[in-house]
């Protein structure tokens, strides 16, 4: 199987509501993985 295309989402939990998202950053953002960090800063820059 030849791969031709990829499509890729961006999406980052919008569809809950504000206090599950908030809860979400907040928890990715306390963790020592770097990438979550990265994540919650994503994010937190939608919310804005």
């Amino acid at each position: 199987m030849k791969v031709t295309a990829v499509q890729a989402a961006y999406k980052l939990s919008q569809n809950r509501n504000e206090k599950d998202y908030d809860s979400i950053i907040e928890k990715l953002s306390a963790g020592k993985d770097p990438n979550a960090r990265q994540v919650a800063d994503a994010m937190q820059g939608l919310k804005e």
